[in-house]
């Protein structure tokens, strides 16, 4: 089961892109204030949906699927601004992505 850890790490990973974005041309992405923030909603509403069903009802196989098929595309979605993270927060950063992968990697939904 996915740690609340992992949940808290993303949050904070979300607030650090937020104060740390600039604008990269070459990324082909709007790093600049909230824009990433609308460009992910589905994922992150598709996310978050999944998170609570899968949370009410951790023994439901299809549940958990959707949950770590959801976690998965949302973090495919961040990914695309990795670019936008720069400085001192690129570890966090990336830390953070990292530890949300082996999570995704370690949910057993059989």
């Amino acid at each position: 089961m996915i740690s609340k850890l992992s949940t808290i790490s993303l949050l904070v990973l979300m607030g650090l892109f937020i104060s740390t974005t600039s604008c990269k041309k070459d990324s082909g992405v709007n790093c600049g204030g909230l824009g990433y923030a609308f460009a992910i909603l589905d994922e992150t509403e598709a996310w978050s949906t999944a998170y609570n069903a899968y949370i009410a009802d951790p023994e439901d196989k299809a549940k958990c699927e959707a949950y770590v098929a959801a976690y998965t595309d949302y973090l495919d979605a961040l990914r695309d601004y990795d670019n936008c993270v720069t400085g001192a927060e690129r570890d966090d950063w990336q830390d953070s992505i990292d530890e949300a992968i082996e999570d995704i990697e370690s949910t057993d939904c059989d």
